[in-house]
């Protein structure tokens, strides 16, 4: 059994004690009963319990949601902004080894790479620009759902077309997670 507090038809608290043996008197003598799935929020209207409308996130805020779950990847993916720095410097580096066609002097990024991997320096930086052009396709990809997204969650016609355009996004983004 539950006892709610209701003020001007809306329920204020819910407990499911006695309210006598948990309030002072005058306090838990404006209590009532109320059936189970009564909440605080609720509203006693025209006879009946009624749970609170929802409230929609408006578009905005669906289109911010994107913008963390698309960060949220992004972090996953490449990780903190120091080693994506330290990710472009290899791939810069590794790229001009390429060019010069694995000759001169072998570049640090390279070298650390081979030596950890026990690797030759090309081994080292065909596998720097192999990995570097995957992140370059999934952060593509990602800007891609987020932009996207958001303009869909921004265009759609209404709330129900928000929602379903933010939805996507965000079962578009679990896929790409999914995929690595």
């Amino acid at each position: 059994m539950k006892y709610a507090f209701v003020s001007n038809g809306a329920v204020v608290e819910v407990v499911s004690t006695d309210p006598h043996l948990l309030f002072v008197p005058n306090y838990a003598s404006q209590f009532i009963t109320v059936p189970d799935n009564v909440q605080a929020g609720w509203q006693f209207s025209g006879g009946q319990w009624v749970p609170p409308t929802p409230v929609l996130p408006t578009r905005e805020e669906l289109a911010a949601e994107i913008d963390k779950a698309s960060d949220a990847l992004r972090l996953s993916i490449v990780g903190d902004p120091l080693r994506v720095e330290e990710y472009r410097i290899a791939r810069e580096e590794a790229t001009a080894f390429v060019a010069a066609n694995y000759t001169g002097t072998v570049p640090s990024s390279v070298q650390s790479w081979a030596t950890a991997k026990n690797w030759t320096p090309k081994q080292a930086a065909d596998d720097i620009m192999h990995t570097a052009q995957l992140w370059s396709s999934a952060l593509y990809a990602i800007r891609t759902i987020r932009l996207t997204g958001k303009e869909a969650v921004r265009n759609a016609a209404d709330a129900t077309a928000a929602n379903t355009a933010y939805q996507t996004a965000l079962g578009q983004l679990t896929a790409l997670k999914g995929a690595m």
